[in-house]
């Protein structure tokens, strides 16, 4: 939250910051505090240990339909939107090739604790 004070500052000062990326910046930086506000409560409710495996099942979860948008992708691209982004490559249904291949690492990694922790 101090970020948010900073980039109101800066704006107000007129250090290169324009409103509208301020305000978006701003948005995702409140937001970001407030799931870790909200997974803080869910710990403190559920433990540590079961929360850290249902946030890992999910990520797997999610990374698996990812891989699987990816795949429609390529060998079924007729289907189109909604469902399948259009593209030439296979990029996922997020439409950004860093974000597919970052989030099919987070369910590697997700895939590998639950493994490693005996919840697989």
């Amino acid at each position: 939250l101090g970020l948010v004070v900073l980039l109101a500052i800066q704006m107000a000062a007129g250090i290169g910051v324009r409103f509208d990326a301020a305000l978006i910046a701003a948005l995702y930086l409140v937001w970001a505090c407030l799931l870790m506000l909200a997974i803080l409560r869910i710990s403190d409710t559920l433990g540590r240990e079961t929360t850290a495996a249902w946030l890992a099942r999910g990520i797997l979860l999610c990374a698996l339909l990812l891989a699987g948008t990816g795949a429609l992708q390529y060998f079924a691209p007729w289907i189109g939107m909604p469902w399948i982004f259009p593209s030439a490559t296979v990029i996922g249904n997020i439409a950004q090739p860093n974000n597919f291949a970052d989030y099919l690492w987070l369910g590697i990694v997700a895939a590998c604790w639950l493994y490693a922790s005996g919840r697989l």
